[in-house]
């Protein structure tokens, strides 16, 4: 099996969105999927569209990782720069970046994940307690 890396542009960035603006003034921003992290300490969901997944989402405790409430619920548990949600062609994918922790699906470590559009669990880390739910919502939502 061979690796393969793909440079991105620039990770997309929930909080460049003027969202309050948007509703307000023009178009309704493109709720094509759904991501929800639980923990302990609660849930947040947020909604991405599909060009922000062809440009890549980063999931982790960094700055210039996804925030929008959720960086609320990730613990040390969870690295800095831990996955990469990423649309590839027509598939969804999360990928691990060797995160100390790990990703889990049902119980095993995976490196890759395909996210399915009727749903998709995956546990991140071993002691956070973090639980990752995906699911594609149709864009008229």
């Amino acid at each position: 099996m061979m690796s393969r890396v793909t440079l991105m542009h620039r990770p997309a960035m929930l909080s460049d969105r003027p969202t309050a603006a948007i509703a307000l003034h023009g178009p309704r921003p493109a709720r094509d999927y759904e991501l929800t992290l639980s923990a302990a300490c609660g849930q947040v969901s947020v909604y991405l569209s599909k060009e922000e997944l062809e440009r890549g989402v980063l999931i982790g405790r960094s700055p210039k990782c996804v925030d929008a409430g959720l960086r609320a619920i990730l613990t040390l548990g969870i690295s800095r720069v831990h996955l990469l949600l990423h649309e590839d062609g027509p598939e969804c994918r999360a990928y691990d970046l060797a995160s100390t922790q790990g990703t889990y699906q049902r119980g095993r470590s995976v490196r890759l994940a395909t996210l399915e559009d009727d749903g998709t669990k995956l546990a991140l880390g071993t002691t956070a307690g973090i639980e990752l739910l995906w699911r594609r919502v149709s864009s008229g939502a």
